[in-house]
């Protein structure tokens, strides 16, 4: 799989967060409209990628993202949103 730079960084948010889930305004803070909608548009990319799951105002890694991650060296199974 082939990601944009733009997706590398929306996942690269995780590892630097250091967990498995974020608010959409962390991922978009301090960013112009244009920034903003580039990154929404991403995280649909990783959507539809099943890399991440969006729900309300939170982004989550799926398995297959965290698998992801972990091959960079990072690894954010135990830091899990509980519903």
């Amino acid at each position: 799989m082939r990601l944009e730079p733009i997706e590398v960084y929306v996942l690269d948010s995780f590892r630097l967060q250091g967990r498995s889930w974020l608010r959409l305004c962390e991922i978009t803070e301090n960013c112009t409209i244009n920034r903003r909608t580039a990154l929404d548009e991403a995280v649909t990319r990783l959507e539809d990628d099943a890399l991440v799951v969006r729900t309300f105002e939170f982004v989550e890694l799926t398995d297959a993202g965290r698998d992801f991650l972990s091959m960079a060296g990072f690894d954010a199974r135990e830091h899990r949103l509980e519903p």
